[in-house]
């Protein structure tokens, strides 16, 4: 699966550039299937506690049983605990890790599976320095380099 900065650097120049469309904060099959539906190649699930928009593993489970296989299932966490991260993986579904804490990269290549970390950016306009508070851009790991 290739998500991520694929053709922003020199070595690309010339290349055609893959886009890759995630959904995040699904809540419900409804929402998930007509995330698809509209194009989505990916859904992103919140297990960050503080979100309003966090599942639990049995409902994250519910949604991803319901899914097209083609369709990656992403977890997002934010400074979980390895065996919080691992009992989500055994639990929900999900087949691929987005972290947007000050998780390590051998915290994130621990378990196993394909990563996304999100990478925060302000507008060129800004001040030198200003991030802006949304995901801009992803970069993957891959467990197997």
């Amino acid at each position: 699966m290739e998500f991520g900065n694929q053709g922003t650097s020199d070595s690309h120049k010339g290349e055609a550039m893959s886009v890759r469309i995630k959904i995040c904060g699904i809540t419900n099959v409804e929402d998930g299937l007509a995330a698809i539906h509209s194009g989505a190649d990916a859904l992103g699930f919140m297990f960050y506690e503080k979100s309003p928009r966090c599942v639990s593993n049995d409902q994250a489970r519910e949604i991803t049983g319901e899914l097209p296989p083609f369709v990656a299932r992403v977890g997002v966490f934010v400074n979980s605990s390895p065996d919080s991260v691992k009992r989500t993986i055994d639990e929900s579904g999900i087949d691929t890790l987005q972290f947007h804490g000050d998780e390590s990269p051998e915290f994130c290549l621990q378990f196993g599976l394909s990563i996304l970390l999100a990478e925060p950016s302000a507008p060129p306009h800004w001040p030198p320095g200003s991030t802006s508070c949304t995901e801009a851009m992803c970069s993957e790991m891959r467990p197997d380099g």
